[in-house]
C-alpha cells in the first residue's frame, strides 16, 4: 500500500507502519502486542470487543423459597398505622392540657372518687345556702301577700327584683365562692391521684380563710353591680375572674394578687374560658331545677287550698329549702371542679405545668391507639 511501510516483527508478522512513525522495536508483553491501526482511526474495529461467545445476561433474582405474605394479625385485625403518645392518668384528668370534654367529665370524676370529702363539705355550706334561700323566699311572699306566677318570677322581674331576694343570691354567690376554694384543693390533689379528708382540706383552708372570704365578697359584689349596671361589665368580669379563687387558695395569694393572676391567666382564651364556664353553669343549672321541681309541686299542692296562711307559707319555704339543699350538694362540687380544672388546664397551656406534674407523680408513659 502506498504511503505504508511493511516490516516484520520480532514474532514473524507482516506489519504496516505509517510514514514518519518510528517503529516499535520493544519487547511484547505477556499476551502479544496490540495491534497497529492507521492514521485517523481512534478506536478498535467493529466487533473487536465484546462478550465471549456463550454468556447471556445474567438471571433475574426472585423472592428466596418458603417466604410468603405475613400471617394474620390475631383476631383479623391489624395494628393503627401510628401511635401517640398517651399522658400519664394518675386522678381525674390526663396531665396534659385539656379539652371541653376533660374539664367536664373530670368535674363529675372528682365527686366519683372523693365522695366523702366533696359531699360532705357541699352539704355543710348547702346547708347554709338552702336555709338563707328559704329564708329569702318566706319573706319575699310574705311581703307580696300573694303566692302566683308573678311572685315567683315566671314571665315577670317582680320577684327577682326584691331586695330580699337580692341579698339572698348575694350570699348565694358569697357562700358558692367559699365552697370552691374548699373544693378546689380536693380537685388540685386528685389531679395527683391523691385524695384528701374534710379534716385535711380544712386544716389548708383554715390559714386563708380570711383571704378567701375576701376574695369572695370582692368578686360576689362587683360582679352583681356590673349585672346591675349594665350586662357586659359582668360578664366580662366573671370570665376573666375564673381562676380567681383557685388561685388564692393554692398558690396562697391574696385578693389583689388573685384577681391579677387571673387575669393574666385568662389573657388571650377569654371566649373559650368563659364558654366552657358557662355551659357548666347551664349544665348544672338544668340539673339543679330538675332536682328541685319535684319539691316545689309538692309544696304547691300542699298549700294551693290556704295560700295566704302563714303556716303554709313555712310549709313551701321548707319544701324550697329541702330541694335547694338536695341539689345543691350534688351540684356545687361539679361547679367548683369546672373552675378548678380550667385554672390547672390554664396553667398547662402557659406555664407547662402538665410537665412538672407528671415528672412529680412518675409514672411511665406508654402508647395509646390513635383515634
Amino acid at each position: 500500500m502506498p504511503g505504508l511501510i511493511a516490516r516484520r516483527d520480532p514474532e514473524g508478522h507482516d506489519v504496516t507502519q505509517p510514514p514518519g512513525v518510528p517503529p516499535d522495536d520493544s519487547p511484547p508483553g505477556p499476551h502479544g502486542r496490540p495491534p497497529t491501526f492507521g492514521p485517523g482511526y481512534y478506536g478498535p474495529p467493529q466487533g473487536y470487543y465484546g462478550p465471549p461467545p456463550g454468556y447471556g445476561p445474567p438471571p433475574g433474582y426472585g423472592p428466596p423459597p418458603g417466604y410468603g405474605p405475613p400471617p394474620p394479625y390475631p383476631g383479623g385485625q391489624y395494628p393503627p398505622p401510628y401511635l401517640q403518645y398517651q399522658a400519664p392518668r394518675p386522678g381525674c384528668v390526663p396531665l396534659r392540657p385539656l379539652g371541653l370534654g376533660d374539664i367536664l367529665d373530670g368535674a363529675f370524676k372528682v365527686m366519683r372518687r372523693n365522695p366523702r370529702t366533696t359531699l360532705g363539705l357541699s352539704a355543710g355550706v348547702a346547708l347554709v345556702q338552702a336555709l338563707i334561700g328559704a329564708a329569702g323566699l318566706y319573706l319575699s311572699l310574705r311581703s307580696l301577700g300573694r303566692v302566683d306566677s308573678s311572685s315567683l318570677g315566671f314571665g315577670s322581674t317582680t320577684f327577682t327584683a326584691n331586695p330580699t331576694q337580692l341579698i339572698s343570691t348575694f350570699l348565694g354567690l358569697l357562700m358558692g365562692a367559699v365552697l370552691t376554694g374548699m373544693l378546689t384543693l380536693v380537685v388540685t390533689q386528685d389531679v395527683l391521684g391523691r385524695r384528701m379528708t374534710i379534716a385535711e382540706t380544712w386544716r389548708q383552708v383554715r390559714p386563708r380563710a380570711w383571704a378567701l372570704l375576701g376574695l369572695s365578697l370582692t368578686t360576689s359584689i362587683l360582679e352583681i353591680l356590673g349585672i346591675i349596671l349594665c350586662v357586659a361589665p359582668g360578664v366580662w368580669l366573671w370570665g376573666i375572674w375564673t381562676a380567681a379563687v383557685p388561685a388564692c387558695m393554692v398558690e396562697r395569694l391574696g385578693v389583689r394578687a388573685s384577681l391579677g393572676r387571673s387575669k393574666a391567666l385568662v389573657d388571650g382564651t377569654f371566649w373559650r374560658v368563659w364558654g366552657i364556664r358557662a355551659l357548666g353553669v347551664l349544665i348544672t343549672s338544668v340539673v339543679s331545677w330538675l332536682i328541685v321541681l319535684p319539691f316545689l309541686i309538692v309544696g304547691f299542692v300542699s298549700v294551693f287550698d290556704t295560700v295566704d296562711d302563714t303556716g303554709s307559707l313555712v310549709l313551701l319555704s321548707v319544701f324550697f329549702g329541702i330541694g335547694s339543699l338536695v341539689s345543691s350538694t350534688f351540684v356545687a362540687p361539679v361547679r367548683a371542679g369546672i373552675d378548678a380544672l380550667l385554672y390547672v388546664d390554664l396553667r398547662m397551656r402557659k406555664e407547662g405545668l402538665d410537665i412538672a406534674l407528671q415528672q412529680s407523680v412518675a409514672l411511665p408513659a406508654g402508647p395509646v391507639a390513635a383515634d
